[in-house]
């Protein structure tokens, strides 16, 4: 659409016209808008296409095993909680928490008796000599 515009130019009405910018740009610009939301939308509906697709696949984590740290070297044998279970039902073991008594009342093995790490020597005498003495601080 044009608007014609009467101007004075040396005396002489001249007609001078005028596009309206909005008119030549507005209609490419709400192309190029809408194009745009279309592309935008068609991606977003391609990407969760994608992504369920991927789910789908999935059946859980992945588990990465690492290799199990060595064993101190330090002549103690080290057990599994199986097979302290049966020495204890077998009577085989007796059981020593030797943490601090706040963390033995947070929470201990039960049967486990409490003797903290820096009074054991002190207590050598009550442990039996025919079992197995099992202690742990973790």
């Amino acid at each position: 659409m044009a608007i014609a515009v009467l101007t004075k130019a040396g005396g002489h009405k001249k007609l001078a016209v005028i596009y309206r910018a909005h008119r030549l740009f507005g209609g490419l610009s709400m192309r190029l808008l809408i194009s745009f939301f279309a592309l935008s939308l068609l991606g977003a509906v391609a990407q969760s296409g994608c992504n369920s697709a991927e789910q789908k696949n999935k059946s859980g984590p992945i588990a990465i095993a690492s290799p199990a740290p060595p064993a101190p070297n330090d002549g103690a044998r080290r057990i599994t909680t199986t097979e302290l279970q049966d020495l204890l039902a077998k009577n085989q073991a007796v059981v020593i928490d030797v943490r601090n008594e706040a963390s033995y009342n947070s929470g201990h093995i039960h049967g486990a008796k409490l003797i903290p790490e820096a009074d054991l020597p002190n207590h050598l005498s009550e442990l039996p000599k025919d079992k197995l003495i099992v202690t742990y601080c973790s």
